[in-house]
């Protein structure tokens, strides 16, 4: 079996990718990415931005479309220890794969696909709008209580191992704190911080990763990194004790997924998020907070918390995804099978008589 895992945006959406990648690994299935147009390399986008007939835009464009791209695929090489086949989307070809991950229900994948493949596509929705759209699997990005007939699958996989987490938890001088996304750039952080963790500030080491910053920070122990690579990111989240979130896009609460809690997880981090999140969440190793809260935390987080869930996590994404795959081998067999799937899931009412079309 080949699986196709499919991006098609050039500069969002790279994080969802990991989780695939270690469901294959995991299950000895054969995969290709489409993710990124991999045409140049680091040291030929190096030339052309010391071209000085390049402007700022077109260091912007260049960068967003293929060294972010590149950057995110140097990383799964690092944390899946593997080599990888990564193609432009443009040369996708659907006839040569048995399952396509559709990482996103928005992408700007061609609309023909879609309507001719939908039967081989697992598709993962990251809002509610359009999740009345049949596919082989419609898979939910997190879990939300109104939607509980629909499975999800929250990004995770295992970026570092516990045993190597708590090494470099012990041996760092202070507790890091990290908040990831557009958000944290767009915040006056510091007067939070002191808010939350004054009790401990000083033996703390804040970072913010935003892809632009709007604020100069004194504070020696504030550290920010505006568009920065994915290795430096990797490095930050190694030795990251806990993601910390704010409660500021209100969608972050029961419709969306803040990408940062995931990420967070997979590298070990215990992830401190809103009292008005955490209901929806389903998640049992998160620390949560109100308006009056002042945390005082240890040096070494709840690791084994934390491991345990990412564990159940990764288990819970292998079940569901085996779940979809073997029923695709079954649908190959009994077309008519998938008719009554999507009749019980949409409530249509059926004829006596079924179209084998797959």
């Amino acid at each position: 079996m080949l699986i196709a895992i499919y991006n098609g945006f050039t500069f969002i959406h790279y994080e969802m990718i990991g989780h695939v990648i270690e469901y294959c690994i995991l299950n000895n299935l054969n995969y290709h990415i489409y993710a990124c147009d991999d045409k140049y390399n680091e040291d030929e986008i190096t030339i052309y931005l010391t071209d000085s007939t390049k402007s700022r835009n077109d260091y912007d464009i260049v960068y967003s479309k293929h060294l972010y791209g590149i950057y995110w695929r140097e990383y799964y090489k690092q944390i899946f220890n593997t080599d990888m086949k990564w193609f432009n989307p443009n040369l996708f070809n659907p006839e040569e794969y048995d399952i396509i991950f559709l990482l996103t229900d928005t992408d700007i994948i061609k609309p023909s696909i879609l309507s001719k493949y939908y039967y081989k596509i697992i598709c993962i929705f990251h809002t509610k709008e359009n999740i009345n759209r049949i596919f082989l699997g419609n898979i939910l990005v997190r879990y939300l209580f109104m939607y509980n007939n629909i499975d999800w699958v929250l990004p995770c996989y295992k970026a570092i191992i516990k045993e190597d987490k708590q090494k470099i938890l012990i041996q760092n001088q202070k507790i890091i704190i990290t908040c990831i996304g557009i958000i944290y750039g767009d915040t006056d952080m510091e007067s939070i911080f002191k808010k939350y963790f004054i009790k401990d500030y000083n033996n703390i080491e804040f970072h913010i990763i935003s892809r632009k910053i709007s604020y100069n920070y004194e504070s020696s122990n504030i550290f920010t990194h505006e568009n920065c690579n994915t290795n430096i990111m990797y490095e930050i989240l190694k030795n990251t004790n806990y993601i910390f979130c704010i409660n500021s896009v209100k969608e972050y609460c029961d419709t969306k997924l803040s990408a940062c809690i995931p990420l967070g997880i997979s590298f070990g981090c215990q992830i401190i998020m809103p009292m008005d999140w955490y209901r929806f969440y389903n998640l049992n190793s998160v620390i949560s907070y109100n308006e009056n809260s002042i945390f005082s935390l240890k040096k070494v987080c709840n690791l084994d918390i934390v491991y345990n869930e990412l564990d159940e996590l990764i288990e819970h994404k292998n079940n569901i995804y085996n779940k979809l795959i073997e029923e695709r081998k079954l649908y190959l067999i009994h077309p008519e099978l998938y008719i009554l799937k999507i009749s019980n899931i949409y409530n249509i009412k059926l004829p006596n008589i079924y179209f084998g079309f797959i």
